[in-house]
């Protein structure tokens, strides 16, 4: 008997009414996958409805009418961290992507991205992907400067090193290499190792950290002081 997989309960949020409802239309066809539960003007109501409504996904446009949608995507992280946050941009760029990534938003698309798209990344999104990580990784330079940015911040926070590193010396290289931006095929020959170890690590390292994506664990790192980024 094949498992019946519940449609995921998506609240948007957006101050354009029109928009609000071309994403709500656009999701109708797909409604044995998803559902929208509850469609919010601004972000004290998007909290509020979140908290009545019970959406797993919050899909917000980038700006909202009362907020900024990334300082409301942090809220909705805060108070309910079981949902996860799909920002949606008129016009993406790499400022508002790293701000995103820095507020826990789990994807970061245009505003127009199809919905069989959509669909898919809020599923994905669900299951406690972070699809976000996919734009950072696809642009190598754009990782440096997000990574690098994550290093400068940690700098100015007084942290004392942690005695017990719970990764091993190969895995930390291996972070500090993905760290640099570099690919599973590109840290496998800078360590002489093949491809496959190199996933293996990484899934090891994800394991111990309890986080879904490389991005995160390299952030985490540099946060803990476990390793560094070069000057960009």
């Amino acid at each position: 008997m094949e498992a019946v997989v519940e449609r995921v309960r998506i609240l948007i949020a957006s101050g354009n009414g029109l928009t609000r409802i071309q994403l709500r239309d656009g999701l109708l066809p797909f409604g044995e996958k998803v559902e929208v539960v509850a469609l919010a003007p601004n972000g004290a109501e998007a909290l509020l409805q979140t908290s009545t409504a019970s959406p797993e996904v919050v899909v917000t446009a980038a700006t909202l009418p009362d907020m900024d949608g990334l300082a409301f995507s942090r809220s909705v992280r805060q108070q309910f961290p079981m949902v996860s946050v799909v920002v949606l941009s008129d016009a993406p760029q790499d400022e508002e992507l790293f701000e995103a990534i820095r507020f826990g938003a789990a994807a970061y698309l245009s505003t127009d991205t199809p919905p069989e798209e959509m669909v898919d990344v809020v599923t994905r999104v669900r299951a406690g992907a972070y699809v976000i990580d996919e734009h950072v990784l696809a642009n190598p330079s754009l990782a440096l400067r997000i990574l690098g940015a994550f290093r400068e911040l940690t700098a100015i926070e007084e942290r004392v090193k942690p005695l017990f590193v719970p990764l091993s010396p190969r895995e930390l290289e291996v972070l500090e290499n993905a760290g640099q931006g570099s690919s599973n095929r590109a840290i496998a020959k800078t360590l002489s190792i093949s491809e496959q170890t190199v996933k293996n690590h990484l899934g090891s390292i994800m394991r111990k950290l309890a986080v879904n994506d490389r991005t995160h664990a390299v952030v985490y790192a540099l946060q803990q002081g476990w390793i560094s980024i070069p000057d960009l």
